[in-house]
């Protein structure tokens, strides 16, 4: 306005955007014994109402899971970051599956930390569904006799005893005696 002048008024509207990303890690095998291969899902969801680009993933890969391999359509991997190439919209979930093999028991949830050009970092949340427990195989077998002394001749009883040392499951034992 001035003087003299009609004043006016203008007034614009300004969206405002709420840019926000969610990574989940899935466990493709919940327990395995040591030596087996595992492999893990990375779900990447645009939870936001913007697109988002520059999408990626930073992966820590525990002691006892080595690297093997991963895939997923258009990540590619650069040291321990996969990067998505395309734009990921709203409502959008990308994904990519991390392999390994398994060098000793535990469990085992490698750390992934995903980011985008709109949003700081997210952690995976810890989902039950996203825990690798690898079991080793353990047992102990003990052998006594009723005697401790013996002559030639006399009979001795002799007890063969097998324990498992942990809570993996054993199947088809097999004793083989030899004097």
């Amino acid at each position: 306005g001035a003087d003299n002048v009609t004043v006016h008024n203008a007034s614009a509207s300004i969206r405002v955007y709420t840019p926000s990303l969610e990574v989940r890690e899935i466990s493709n095998n919940p327990k395995v014994i040591a030596g087996d291969p595992v492999s893990f899902t990375v779900v990447v969801t645009n939870d936001g109402d913007c697109v988002l680009g520059d999408v990626y993933v930073d992966n820590q890969f525990p002691d006892g899971l080595t690297y093997t391999g991963f895939d997923g359509a258009n990540w590619t991997k650069e040291g321990n970051r996969f990067k998505y190439s395309g734009n990921l919209k709203p409502g959008e979930s990308v994904n990519y599956t991390l392999y390994f093999n398994t060098s000793h028991g535990g469990q085992f949830v490698p750390n992934v930390v995903a980011g985008s050009n709109l949003t700081s970092n997210d952690t995976a949340k810890a989902y039950s569904e996203n825990v690798t427990q690898v079991l080793t195989p353990e047992m102990s077998v003990a052998k006594v006799s009723d005697k401790s002394v013996v002559k030639m001749g006399d009979k001795v009883i002799l007890t063969k005893t097998v324990k498992k040392k942990n809570k993996c499951m054993l199947g088809g034992i097999c004793v083989i005696y030899e004097l």
